[in-house]
């Protein structure tokens, strides 16, 4: 279900852009490269502390998109182990991250999502990430419910955001190469 989602993310993401942005991408810190991961931490149902230290994340790349950043897993140091292709990286379970808004140190993307396909699943997304010197700090957080068939939207995911249940909460810090 969560690659679903997040290939629906992809899919509103491109063509996107912004008024104030030179050919629809907009300014910002420039996150392209090849990580090698420092730190990472994953909780699968606690969205406010950090949880396990994980290991399922060696390395990862980040590269520019139509309207922001994707970060993706890689399977070694070397950029040709990445999924250069943002879909294939959603269905292989390799997409980390995708940011959309530029903040001062980085970028961010909230995203709420609804499929009606079998009932209705609401879901929100928050990710950022903050660049500092060589130094990437992503935080990813999911979170989904059930919701009411007949207000099965992305205006209500949106507006539940944060008050659903924790789906799984990320931290991943890398180093630039």
């Amino acid at each position: 279900m969560m690659r679903l989602l997040l290939f629906l993310s992809v899919l509103a993401l491109v063509g996107c852009g912004d008024e104030s942005t030179s050919g629809g991408v907009p300014a910002g810190v420039d996150l392209s490269g090849m990580y090698v991961t420092t730190y990472h931490t994953f909780s699968a149902n606690d969205c406010r502390n950090e949880g396990r230290p994980a290991s399922s994340v060696t390395n990862f790349r980040a590269f520019r998109g139509s309207s922001g950043f994707y970060i993706v897993k890689c399977a070694s140091a070397d950029a040709s182990s990445c999924p250069s292709d943002t879909i294939a990286a959603i269905l292989a379970g390799d997409m980390l991250g995708i940011v959309d808004a530029p903040t001062k140190d980085g970028w961010s993307m909230e995203q709420g999502s609804a499929s009606a396909s079998s009932g209705c699943q609401l879901s929100y997304s928050t990710t950022s990430v903050v660049l500092t010197g060589s130094e990437l700090r992503l935080e990813d957080r999911h979170y989904a419910q059930a919701g009411d068939p007949g207000n099965c939207t992305r205006t209500e995911a949106q507006r539940l955001g944060a008050t659903m249940a924790c789906e799984h909460f990320r931290v991943l810090i890398g180093t630039r190469q």
